[in-house]
């Protein structure tokens, strides 16, 4: 008898559903490669410290050094366990907050950025979310942290944030760093195990409240990148690790064009990343040049590129 229970325990843990949603987003064209629900807004706990950090870079270096003062220290959650008075750089913060998910470094940060005016710092936030196109995202603290709601937004908004932060090169590199020395409290280990797990991963965050159940956010390159965000699931590493080995293999994408310098009408633009479109996308149609004064439109299908002029 229990042990016909324990199978039929098995088999129904194997075929319940994927719970929460998800957005895989080709990089290049921002693409909806595969989704569930991506849409649904809920509070997406601390894979918000992407834009987070987003924002601390666009009004701080890496190098300046921030006075740990006790407005920074009233947090809940996760901590690196910052004490009054100490010293530390913005990228060791950054380290702290994007490695170990510090909701201590992310105060520390965010008021130090803002000039201890943290509600300019949320708005920063928030107009960043609207130029970048996450059109049902709303942040309301640096952290993630539901109080009273938490920062809000779906699994395709998130996606966006991860393609868009690809491109910046600090950032990145700390999304990607599997373990960070310091100098008062060792070493620091990433939390988000899928950069060990699949080797296409370059970067990403990992979150968690009661609330919002687990979230997680991630980039892999294989030629283009493609981003995933999912919320509210609960196999979510494994299910990114499996997502990428799909996509990589079913979604080819054709390089149709490289990075340099171009001319067109005797007018030289450049081209900052290679361009990629989904080999079923292929066929004989032509390509369509405009030329505006900023720069030249380049059409395809439904894929659009826009290059400046030098």
């Amino acid at each position: 008898m229990y042990r016909g229970v324990f199978l039929f325990l098995i088999v129904v843990t194997l075929i319940v559903p994927i719970s929460g949603s998800y957005c895989a987003l080709d990089c290049e064209n921002l693409k909806i490669l595969a989704e569930k629900n991506k849409d649904h807004v809920q509070s997406v706990a601390s894979i918000s410290k992407v834009m987070t950090a987003l924002i601390v870079l666009e009004h701080a270096s890496l190098y300046e050094m921030v006075v740990i003062d006790p407005t920074m220290l009233h947090t809940e959650g996760s901590s690196i366990y910052l004490i009054e008075n100490e010293i530390y750089s913005i990228e060791t913060l950054l380290y702290g907050l994007l490695l170990r998910s510090g909701n201590d470094a992310a105060m520390a940060l965010a008021l130090y950025t803002s000039d201890h005016d943290l509600d300019t710092f949320i708005q920063w936030m928030n107009d960043k979310a609207t130029q970048i196109g996450m059109m049902h995202t709303q942040f309301e603290n640096p952290s993630g942290l539901e109080k009273p709601q938490g920062n809000l937004s779906s699994a395709y908004d998130m996606a966006l944030l991860m393609c868009y932060v690809s491109d910046h090169v600090d950032l990145m590199k700390i999304l990607g760093t599997t373990s960070y020395t310091t100098s008062k409290h060792g070493v620091w280990s990433n939390k988000n195990r899928l950069l060990k797990m699949n080797e296409r991963v370059i970067g990403g965050k990992t979150g968690f409240t009661n609330q919002a159940g687990r979230t997680l956010l991630s980039i892999a390159e294989e030629g283009y990148r493609i981003s995933i965000a999912t919320l509210d699931m609960y196999d979510d590493f494994e299910f990114h690790d499996r997502m990428y080995d799909r996509l990589y293999t079913d979604k080819k994408m054709r390089k149709i064009f490289t990075e340099g310098i171009y001319q067109l009408n005797h007018k030289k633009f450049v081209v900052h990343r290679a361009g990629y479109i989904l080999e079923s996308d292929l066929n004989q149609d032509e390509y369509v040049f405009t030329s505006t004064n900023t720069g030249v439109t380049l059409k395809y299908l439904d894929y659009t590129w826009v290059f400046p002029w030098i």
